[in-house]
């Protein structure tokens, strides 16, 4: 899913399979100033549950969510229009490494 203005594009990408917490926080911290903000949830390996993922200019919070039904796992980016394939194949990368 993708929407585009003159200033920023947001795009959301579902996550399939369980991430690795540590590589999943990495990937995060190391986006680049384009990237505004990304919110999402995940599943993490070796944990029960589903996780609510928060990251702002390199801030990142990830943290059980408790709230209510279980969310699909999926990522929202807003970012200042750039190309975003390269971010999809660094998180690809770090999730099979």
């Amino acid at each position: 899913v993708e929407s585009t203005s003159e200033t920023f594009r947001s795009f959301g990408f579902q996550i399939e399979e369980p991430l690795s917490h540590q590589a999943l926080e990495k990937w995060l911290k190391t986006l680049p100033p384009s990237v505004i903000r990304a919110k999402g949830f995940v599943e993490l390996s070796g944990k029960k549950g589903i996780f609510e993922v928060q990251a702002t200019r390199g801030q990142v919070k990830i943290s059980r969510f408790t709230k209510g039904k279980k969310p699909p796992s999926m990522f929202v980016l807003i970012t200042h229009p750039m190309r975003t394939d390269g971010l999809l194949k660094r998180l690809e990368k770090s999730i099979s490494a």
